[in-house]
């Protein structure tokens, strides 16, 4: 099982010296799971694989990864990646978003991001499941994960359906088809680097420990990858 994941940004130094950068957090769980990745730096402007590429064609699925940038800041290399997921999830590969990339992928699908007017989410958060979905398959209604975002999408993205959601955030996971799953939390991130991230930039967040968001992405492998 080949997944590629598109890098949308880099954590602080000292988070990544001691936990490892947003890729190795998702390298950690799905080489765990059976998995072969690649990373692309799409932050960085790199080259996204044509369609009909040998490259792509070995692809199994496709993950969108968390970032300290803003799709608010709309630079240029934004919209070209959400577009091109998008494409993807069309044709037919799975597609997962986390995070920035739940958001981008969102607003290409017409939901504005804005910045949250109830506030940003730091640390552990409980999420309530609306609706059953092979992405949450075997965990309670109500969930614990890692969370670090002070944008949202303001709305559910058309053709979407809203799978989860809190108090605070509305539209935390939603699936679009098929082939695409987003969610607005990290179901990648150690609760420890979540802990030291926030140290890192002056912010105070719950901390608790939870397998919850490594059950999703191992339900993400099982019933789109394998």
């Amino acid at each position: 099982m080949q997944v590629l994941v598109l890098k949308m940004g880099t954590t602080e130094p000292s988070v990544a010296a001691e936990h490892g950068d947003y890729d190795h957090w998702f390298r950690v769980v799905l080489e765990a799971a059976g998995c072969t990745v690649s990373v692309l730096n799409a932050f960085e402007g790199a080259v996204l694989p044509d369609s009909t590429s040998t490259e792509l064609c070995a692809v199994d699925g496709i993950l969108l990864t968390g970032s300290p940038l803003s799709v608010r800041d709309r630079a240029p290399w934004m919209r070209k990646v959400g577009e091109w997921t998008l494409d993807q999830a069309r044709r037919g590969t799975p597609v997962f978003a986390i995070c920035f990339g739940h958001q981008l992928v969102g607003e290409c699908l017409g939901a504005p991001v804005t910045e949250n007017e109830r506030g940003p989410e730091w640390g552990a958060v409980a999420v309530t499941i609306h609706e059953k979905d092979p992405l949450f398959e075997g965990l309670p209604e109500s969930i614990v994960v890692q969370a670090s975002h002070r944008d949202i999408l303001q709305s559910v993205p058309d053709g979407a359906i809203c799978l989860a959601g809190n108090a605070n955030t509305s539209v935390q996971a939603y699936a679009w088809g098929e082939h695409l799953r987003a969610v607005q939390f990290h179901p990648e991130a150690p609760a420890q680097a979540i802990a030291d991230l926030l140290a890192a930039r002056g912010l105070v967040g719950r901390f608790e420990h939870s397998e919850h968001g490594r059950k999703i992405l191992n339900n993400w492998v099982q019933h789109w990858l394998v």
